[in-house]
């Protein structure tokens, strides 16, 4: 059985949060809650190089002041005691450390991670974690694209919740390039409708003994998600079914699907997700989606603006 960390990457609102929970009751396995804090560590310290202690302390300042770091219910000291530990050389061990340590572990041999904006870093992940394997779960644009835009991800706007579908799915592809050994896709689709034979799969890939507990995670879900997160996973709170394939049909307006299959299209295509609408001409295409991207655009300066100005509005006032 491999001890090598696992990453579990593809768009918000695919699933992946059930399949952390169906990870974490194998025996061997353990999926904590989303870090995101791995950002910062992979965009500001060597990935190779050995760290100094300067880099040490700085890696500790931006996981304990991350907004994230409280999710996982562990102490300063006992992630400051992790990260100064011997067996920290580099980034990879450092990390390591970090999730055997903080993690809630609770004796399992490996661990893995669910933090879907990690789709971008499938490259850097593989370079700091040469054995790491990546399991891309992906689920249909357009169910997708709904789920985002009824949690009210991108304040509900479908030209750009069907952008950054696309350009995390894009990014977690990229995985492709690693091989059948440490690249594996799953559709949502396929896993809810056949957990254990997906299971399986997965479990394979992972080079792990199937375990028929993995089908029970629903009794475990409340306590495994954060509590600001109940709401927003609250159907995880049963076994999986088919309810909410195909939803789009019922939620999505003619104009919203033609935005999300203009934009995201090629890559459903790619995942053998067939198009309901027949494809308009190029040029008529390229000239909505020009005038979309300049709204948006145009959208996020005068929010900048409007940050801008909040800014120094209150340095006034504090100077007042």
């Amino acid at each position: 059985m491999a001890e090598s960390p696992f990453f579990i990457v593809g768009s918000g609102r695919s699933g992946t949060t059930i399949l952390r929970l169906m990870i974490n009751m194998h025996p061997r396995l353990r999926v904590p809650r989303e870090s995101w804090f791995l950002i910062p560590l992979l965009d500001r310290l060597p990935l190779k190089d050995p760290l100094t202690e300067e880099e040490k302390a700085q890696a500790y300042e931006m996981i304990s002041t991350h907004s994230r770091w409280k999710d996982w219910e562990c102490g300063d000291d006992v992630l400051q005691a992790a990260i100064f530990s011997e067996k920290v050389t580099d980034l990879s061990s450092l990390v390591n450390e970090v999730f055997r340590e903080c993690s809630g572990m609770r004796g399992k041999a490996r661990w893995g991670e669910k933090t879907p904006k990690y789709s971008y870093y499938v490259t850097k992940l593989h370079e700091v974690f040469p054995s790491a394997k990546f399991i891309h779960l992906y689920r249909d644009a357009r169910d997708t694209c709904v789920s985002m835009r009824n949690g009210g991800w991108c304040e509900g706007d479908i030209h750009r919740i069907a952008r950054q579908w696309t350009g995390m799915t894009r990014a977690a592809r990229l995985g492709l390039a690693l091989g059948p050994e440490r690249y594996l896709e799953v559709s949502y689709e396929d896993l809810v409708t056949e957990p254990e034979r997906n299971l399986r799969l997965i479990c394979d890939f992972l080079e792990e003994p199937y375990e028929p507990e993995m089908l029970n995670f629903y009794r475990t879900a409340a306590k495994e998600t954060a509590p600001w997160e109940n709401s927003i996973h609250v159907k995880t709170r049963n076994p999986v079914g088919v309810a909410n394939i195909g939803g789009w049909r019922k939620e999505l307006s003619p104009w919203e699907l033609w935005v999300v299959e203009s934009f995201a299209g090629s890559t459903m295509q790619q995942l053998g997700q067939p198009r309901a609408l027949h494809p308009v001409t190029t040029p008529l295409r390229w000239g909505l989606r020009f005038l979309l991207d300049a709204k948006l655009r145009v959208m996020l300066f005068w929010q900048k603006v409007k940050r801008r100005i909040a800014v120094f509005t209150d340095r006034d006032k504090k100077a007042n």
